[in-house]
């Protein structure tokens, strides 16, 4: 059996951080891509209407 590595190699400190923060951003964005689609698909199962949906003007009247 052919081993690819010997040795394992560790990230500096530096390097830790970068790709923690790499990883940070990309966790958020696909959180934020996630909710976006979640929402859109709520929308079409069941549209939000608005005021402005009501037939009469009772919001105009006093």
């Amino acid at each position: 059996m052919i081993l690819a590595h010997v040795y394992k190699l560790k990230p500096s400190n530096s390097q830790s951080q970068k790709m923690n923060d790499w990883l940070n951003m990309l966790r958020a964005f696909y959180n934020f891509c996630l909710r976006d689609r979640i929402e859109a698909y709520e929308q079409v199962r069941s549209p939000v209407l608005g005021n402005y949906s009501r037939l009469d003007n009772r919001g105009d009247r006093n």
